[in-house]
């Protein structure tokens, strides 16, 4: 007598339960409270200027992979389109540049109003007695000497960037100080 095969189980993958929630305030939530988090700050954004592909492509790829938003400019004028439309945190800027050079734009920069706040810090093969004092003297917040060193340069960065925000909060301070007057509290 013949015998059937055993039958086997038919097994269903099981789906997935749909949530009532937008997966977007899922993941936004806390875990615990189901209060929203708070949105991630945005990565500080760095123009860096530079009319040599390769020097520009390196230090945009070193910032770009410590996790900076990094905006590219082959001279001075492209620089000025740039900032026109966005405000960058920070400017990396070669001081020889083609056309008008680097300590130019510099000096017209920190002659507006609305570019004077942001640090620049002359990035150059310059390394000559006297060029760092020459980028000073044109604006310049700093000077990194060419070939950048890959491994410090995010350092660098954020420690321009530390540096400055502490500016702004001190200036903030001593404006807001010289405005309000300090009238004491009395209890009741």
């Amino acid at each position: 007598m013949a015998t059937a095969a055993p039958s086997r189980p038919c097994f269903r993958k099981r789906q997935p339960r749909i949530t009532e929630q937008p997966m977007t305030t899922m993941l936004k939530s806390n875990p615990g409270n189901g209060t929203p988090a708070p949105a991630p700050a945005p990565a500080p954004t760095i123009l860096v200027v530079d009319d040599n592909s390769t020097n520009l492509k390196l230090a945009s790829e070193v910032l770009e992979y410590a996790g900076y938003h990094v905006l590219k400019a082959a001279d001075a004028e492209e620089a000025q389109v740039i900032i026109g439309h966005s405000r960058p945190d920070l400017i990396f800027m070669d001081l020889a540049l083609p056309g008008m050079d680097g300590l130019t734009l510099t000096r017209k920069l920190k002659a507006e109003a609305s570019t004077k706040q942001i640090p620049i810090i002359a990035l150059t093969a310059f390394a000559m007695k006297g060029d760092e004092q020459k980028a000073r003297e044109a604006g310049c917040d700093g000077y990194i000497a060419k070939p950048i060193d890959t491994r410090t340069l995010p350092a660098q960065v954020a420690e321009f960037l530390a540096l400055n925000q502490s500016a702004a909060a001190t200036s903030l301070s001593q404006t807001l100080s010289s405005k309000f007057v300090s009238v004491p509290i009395t209890k009741i």
